[in-house]
């Protein structure tokens, strides 16, 4: 059961998702870009990381919003980002022909990112699913929580834990961890006959 996590993070301003990124010069250009490649959710043997910043075209200077939201600095992106063409390249061969799940929309905004900024690259996904559904599914209320809280829906430990909410990586991570609890809760068989059901009505 082979599959990819991701998240981004993309620019914001107070507001702007209550306004929907209808304001003047608002654009959803990502900066960060996350993903876990889960080859064994068992073991987590040979599992792999990917996460890199990029540098926004439009809106080159972060809002304080959006630092004090996601933690990220000014100087990180202007010292470790690349281009957001680089970065979707990357991630593109990252994600080549694999399972892809995220929490809600992040895969229409990096569609959003190609189109806004003319780019070739194409994502060669197996399928991308909305991970809230899967949860859903075994009667979570994701209406609750988001991607970087999701890990909370249980208090149930796991050998992993995620770091500061709206870090796409720290969201990855709490993404994987709630999996690793709803599989302790429900056992093996039932997750693994409920997961397989839903992947393949997809």
């Amino acid at each position: 059961m082979e599959f990819i996590l991701y998240d981004t993070e993309y620019t914001s301003w107070e507001g702007s998702l209550q306004r929907l990124w209808t304001g003047d010069g608002e654009e959803r250009e990502i900066v960060q870009i996350s993903a876990i490649l889960v080859k064994d959710l068992q073991s987590l043997n040979g599992t792999e990381f990917f996460s890199v910043y990029t540098k926004p075209i439009c809106n080159p200077i972060l809002s304080d919003y959006f630092k004090n939201l996601t933690g990220i600095e000014q100087h990180t992106i202007d010292n470790f980002g690349i281009n957001i063409s680089e970065g979707l390249e990357k991630f593109s061969k990252f994600s080549k022909n694999k399972l892809c799940l995220c929490w809600g929309d992040d895969l229409l905004v990096i569609n959003e990112n190609i189109k806004l900024h003319n780019l070739k690259t194409s994502l060669n996904m197996l399928k991308n699913i909305d991970l809230r559904d899967i949860f859903n599914e075994f009667q979570v209320d994701t209406s609750l929580y988001n991607s970087g809280t999701i890990e909370t829906f249980s208090e149930k430990e796991t050998i992993i834990r995620s770091g500061s909410e709206h870090n796409a990586l720290s969201d990855c991570i709490s993404m994987l961890a709630a999996l690793l609890k709803l599989r302790n809760m429900h056992g093996k068989d039932k997750f693994d006959k409920n997961w397989n059901k839903f992947i393949k009505n997809i």
